[in-house]
Parts: structure tokens; C-alpha cells; sequence
């Protein structure tokens, strides 16, 4: 059984065939005053989801999602893609 382990790892660990992906978040960002009052908004392109944006900057103010969508491929240092158009 300890063999079956040793040529798993060492399979994957040589494996050279990766593949990943990203989701790509289009949020609204709205920041308040100290009195409550909302400031202008500002559209932002994250891989963060609302919650984690919101946890990540905290004091942003109100994150809502308005849109997503995925991005295939390497995303190693890579700026991210570009909405794809629909069909």
C-alpha cells in the first residue's frame, strides 16, 4: 500500500499537464462619510468575491457583485481577461 502512495506522489509531482482558472468579479464600490452619506461609486475588477473584497479592504464601504465571469488559463502574473462577448 505504501508503494501505491510513493509512485502517486511521485506522478503528480512530475506531472508537467496543469490547469487553471479564475473568476473574474465586476463589483460596485461605494464609500460612505463619517456621516453616513454615500460618496461616488466605482466600478472594480476583482478575483476577490464581494465578501472577501469587503473583508480584504475593510472601510471600502457598501460592495455589491454586479457582474462575473470565468477566465480559462494560466493565471500566474497575468492581468485579468477580458469579458467575453455573448453570443
Amino acid at each position: 500500500m505504501a508503494t501505491n502512495k510513493w509512485i502517486l506522489l511521485t506522478l503528480v509531482a512530475f506531472s508537467t499537464q496543469c490547469f487553471s482558472a479564475y473568476r473574474v468579479f465586476e463589483l460596485k464600490v461605494t464609500p460612505y462619510d463619517k456621516k453616513g452619506r454615500p460618496g461616488k461609486a466605482k466600478r472594480v475588477l476583482s478575483t476577490l468575491d464581494p465578501n472577501q473584497y469587503s473583508a480584504y479592504y475593510s472601510g471600502q464601504g457598501r460592495v455589491q457583485m454586479q457582474d462575473s465571469y470565468y477566465c480559462p488559463g494560466d493565471t500566474h502574473r497575468r492581468a485579468l481577461c477580458a469579458k467575453p462577448k455573448k453570443k
